[in-house]
C-alpha cells in the first residue's frame, strides 16, 4: 500500500508517463470518485488529446480481484461519461505480474491492459523535465541506470530542505521496489553532497552502513574535517526547522556554505534567538 500511495502522489506531474502508456497527451484530469453503495475512487481518469478517456490504476502487488474491479470501474465510468475508457493497470511491483485481464463468455467480452514498468523503455521518462517522471524511470528499462540515479540525485539536491526531505522519502520507497538492483547503485553515489540527506532516511542509512562503518571510511573519503562540518550543518538545520519551519532559501544557502566556526556560533545564538535573523547576526 505504501508504494501505491507514493506513486499516486506523483501522478499530477508525470505527463510523459501518460503519453508513454496511452500514446496521447493528457488534456484534462477528471475527478475520479464515484458514488455507489460502496465508494469507489479510480487512481486516475483523464481526457486525452486523441479524444479518448484514460483510466489508469496502479498496482504494486498481484490482486486476484483486479479483473472484477476494472470491470466495475468500466461500468461506473461509462455510465458517468457515456463513453468506454481505455483501461490500463501499471504494475510496479517486485514479483512477476500475474493478473487475469479478460472475460470471454457468450454473454460478455471484456478486457483491460496490464503494463509491467520493468518491461517499459523509460528513456523518455528520464529525459523529461519532471522529477516525478525521472524518479519513476528508475523502475523501468534504461541503458545506464547508474547515470539515471546520478541525474535524479542532482535534481533532488537543488530542492529546498523540506521538499528535498519529502522527495527523498518517496525515492526511498521506490528503491524498496527494486531491492536487488537500486540499493547497490545508490551505494556508488555515497560521495555526492546529498548523501548527508540520504543517511537521515532509515532505508538509505541501512544501505550506507552495509557499505562502510559509519563515519570512519566515509570520513577518509570526503575528508574528516568536511564530514564534521556536514554533520553540524545537518544538525543545525533540524534544530532550526523545529523552531522556524519552513526555512527560507537564504538560510539554506548559509548552511550549505558555512564554516565550522560559523556553525558553532549560530548554534550558540539559537538558544536566545527570537527570529532567524537573530540566529545569523554577526
Amino acid at each position: 500500500m505504501k508504494y501505491d500511495v507514493t506513486f499516486k502522489e506523483l501522478f499530477p506531474d508525470v505527463n510523459v508517463l501518460f503519453k508513454l502508456l496511452a500514446g496521447s497527451e493528457v488534456v484534462r484530469i477528471e475527478s475520479a470518485e464515484f458514488s455507489s453503495i460502496k465508494q469507489r475512487r479510480a487512481d486516475l481518469l483523464a481526457y486525452l488529446a486523441d479524444g479518448t478517456l484514460l483510466h489508469l490504476e496502479l498496482q504494486s502487488g498481484n490482486d486476484e480481484e483486479m479483473l472484477w474491479r476494472e470491470l466495475e470501474y468500466c461500468g461506473l465510468i461509462g455510465k458517468a461519461y457515456k463513453m468506454i475508457p481505455t483501461q490500463i493497470v501499471l504494475y510496479i511491483g517486485k514479483n512477476p505480474a500475474l493478473f487475469e485481464t479478460q472475460i470471454d463468455t457468450p454473454c460478455l467480452k471484456y478486457s483491460y491492459q496490464v503494463i509491467d514498468i520493468r518491461e517499459l523503455d523509460c528513456t523518455l521518462l528520464l529525459e523529461s523535465d519532471s522529477l516525478s517522471d525521472n524518479m519513476l524511470s528508475l523502475l523501468g528499462q534504461l541503458q545506464d541506470k547508474q547515470a539515471a540515479i546520478q541525474r535524479v540525485l542532482r535534481k533532488i539536491a537543488y530542492l529546498p530542505s523540506k521538499k528535498r526531505a519529502d522527495t527523498l522519502a518517496k525515492l526511498a520507497i521506490l528503491v524498496g521496489l527494486r531491492p536487488k538492483e537500486l540499493p547497490d547503485l545508490l551505494k556508488k553515489e555515497k560521495t555526492m553532497p546529498i548523501t548527508v540527506d540520504l543517511e537521515e532516511n532509515p532505508i538509505f542509512a541501512e544501505i550506507f552502513e552495509r557499505y562502510t562503518s559509519v563515519g570512519e571510511k566515509r570520513g577518509i573519503q570526503i575528508g574528516e574535517g568536511r564530514g564534521i562540518v556536514l554533520g553540524k550543518s545537518a544538525m543545525l538545520r533540524r534544530l532550526l526547522e523545529k523552531r522556524f519551519y519552513p526555512l527560507p532559501d537564504w538560510v539554506e544557502t548559509k548552511l550549505e556554505h558555512a564554516s565550522d566556526n560559523e556553525l558553532e556560533m549560530w548554534g550558540l545564538q539559537l538558544f536566545e534567538a527570537q527570529s532567524l535573523e537573530d540566529v545569523f547576526k554577526l
